[in-house]
């Protein structure tokens, strides 16, 4: 393997060490699969439809998340027209 330099923001190695230390790897390592994962070949349509078929319904019976629409009625603006004359 041949060794490069990078030099990283502070913020940045500080995020890189903390996701090293999660995922008990090595921080050469987590550079290497972002960079593979950055210069991997472009993928087809078919690999795309494929990748979202399998995710397809990936939140269906989760018990861990809100309650989407009642979220989603809290933040609905309430207009009153007449207010505005």
């Amino acid at each position: 393997m041949i060794q490069t330099q990078v030099a990283l923001p502070e913020r940045l190695d500080l995020l890189l060490a903390s996701l090293a230390t999660d995922q008990g790897k090595k921080k050469e390592d987590i550079i290497v699969d972002a960079v593979e994962a950055y210069v991997q070949k472009p993928r087809t349509q078919e690999e795309i439809l494929a990748l979202r078929r399998a995710g397809f319904g990936m939140w269906k019976d989760r018990t861990d998340l809100p309650d989407f629409d009642a979220l989603r009625k809290t933040m609905d603006r309430k207009l009153n027209w007449d207010d505005d004359r």
